[in-house]
């Protein structure tokens, strides 16, 4: 019975395996993702997540970090698709939101950079980053003080240090 009982395991484990290799593949290909974007291999791991991607359409994982290189890249375009795919996916993700609005600044669309940080704000109203972001946007399209001033006083009070100091040089005249 003791050796039985190794080989059932043995032969169902190879069965699930074998059963979910989609998973597996997956699994492989994301760490790869990761393993490259670590060694700075950026198309390298674009291909890994891209492939992990594709043998899972539902999981935001790969499609996040695949944002993530087009960003280093400078693939705006395709960064902007991976966030908003992450968003179709499970639209109360803030960090696709934040990500996606970043991509938007870097294009100087502000307007559209404003509205997912405030949707990153909505959705989790203590990401301090994301009201500091958003006050660089409206100083960027010279919206009101006050509403810049505001934004800048919510980051700084939750703790975002860089919020002081633009504070200082535009609120506290």
């Amino acid at each position: 019975m003791k050796r039985i009982f190794p080989l059932i395991f043995l032969v169902t484990a190879s069965y699930v395996l074998s059963a979910q290799s989609g998973a597996v593949i997956h699994l492989d290909d994301y760490t790869r993702g990761h393993e490259k974007y670590a060694e700075g291999e950026y198309a390298e791991a674009l291909v890994y997540f891209t492939k992990a991607a594709e043998a899972n359409p539902n999981d935001i994982g790969p499609r996040f970090y695949m944002g993530h290189v087009n960003i280093v890249m400078q693939n705006w375009k395709e960064a902007v698709e991976n966030f908003s795919l992450v968003l179709k996916i499970n639209p109360n993700d803030p960090h696709a939101y934040f990500s996606r609005a970043n991509v938007y600044m870097e294009l100087e669309d502000h307007r559209s950079a404003i509205g997912d940080y405030t949707s990153t704000i909505n959705i989790d109203s203590t990401f301090a980053e994301a009201y500091y972001q958003r006050a660089i946007c409206k100083y960027e399209i010279f919206e009101r003080a006050e509403t810049l001033c505001a934004d800048l006083y919510k980051a700084s009070a939750l703790g975002y240090e860089h919020a002081t100091a633009l504070i200082a040089e535009y609120c506290d005249k």
